[in-house]
């Protein structure tokens, strides 16, 4: 993986920021990493710490995906979502908040969560991972600039392998958050080039004509790869991480910023580890 690893850290150092990255092919447990313990404020990735909770609540029959909870005028909050749009007394499952925190990064069904499950059990429960280096620091939309969740592309890392049922989840829990994190709405980073053509498997990016079979997008429509994955984004720093399928493997991807000037440059740099792994793993 080096000529993998120096073409990355080419792609990391043409923008400013600190970067942290982490990279597994799960087929051979290869592993490559750059800044891979640094801490970086969580924003939205967090949510996976969350996810991975309510999941073993289920599992442990504490909570069950189709209990109820009615949606209170207290609830409601700004940033990402559309349960604030909601009506109160709108009856959801737990299965609903989970959905539209990973899916929509919905900031209402995080904090609803955050009662449901409790804060303390979330922390506790990644600590047995010996993720060190991860905290789930408070509710969402309330100022404190001296409190804040973080993580680092590691303990991500680590976190993610459990949706692959390799340790605490099994398997029908595990494929359930994977199912989740594979139904994602913002997907601009990573896997955003990550297109094939849907007559010949042809890499096409947004091509609308194929370069192989000449076949027009409009006539086949394009094949996505897969990827289960949470983003997260604040000012000055973009976040992508997840488990993404290459040729029937899968490869878990972090990749952390902070301190960056323009967040679209962030998002581009992380395109373009994206499109370079994927090379990678076509050969």
């Amino acid at each position: 993986m080096k000529n993998l690893k120096d073409k990355i850290k080419n792609i990391l150092n043409a923008i400013d920021g600190n970067k942290g990255l982490y990279m597994k092919d799960c087929s051979t447990n290869e592993i490559l990493t750059i800044n891979e313990n640094r801490r970086f404020h969580a924003a939205s990735t967090i949510k996976i710490a969350i996810l991975y909770e309510a999941l073993l609540q289920v599992q442990s029959k504490k909570r069950k995906l189709d209990d109820l909870y009615k949606l209170k005028s207290s609830d409601l909050i700004g940033g990402c979502g559309v349960l604030k749009l909601m009506h109160v007394g709108l009856a959801v499952t737990l299965e609903d908040l989970i959905t539209l925190m990973i899916t929509v990064s919905d900031n209402v069904a995080t904090n609803i969560l955050h009662d449901i499950l409790g804060k303390d059990n979330i922390n506790d429960s990644i600590q047995t991972l010996n993720i060190g280096n991860t905290f789930f620091a408070r509710k969402l939309m309330i100022p404190d600039s001296n409190l804040y969740s973080y993580t680092t592309a590691k303990d991500l890392g680590i976190l993610l392998n459990e949706f692959l049922g390799c340790k605490k989840l099994n398997e029908d829990i595990a494929n359930k958050g994977l199912e989740i994190l594979y139904k994602q709405q913002y997907n601009d980073r990573i896997s955003d080039n990550l297109i094939l053509c849907g007559n010949c498997s042809e890499y096409i990016c947004h091509k609308t004509i194929c370069p192989k079979c000449h076949t027009t997008t409009s006539n086949c429509d394009p094949i996505h790869l897969p990827f289960a994955h949470k983003t997260g984004e604040i000012n000055g720093v973009v976040h992508d991480a997840g488990i993404l399928t290459i040729k029937d493997k899968k490869i878990i991807i972090v990749c952390l910023t902070d301190n960056l000037s323009d967040n679209k440059q962030g998002i581009l740099m992380e395109r373009e580890i994206g499109n370079a792994i994927f090379d990678y793993f076509m050969k």
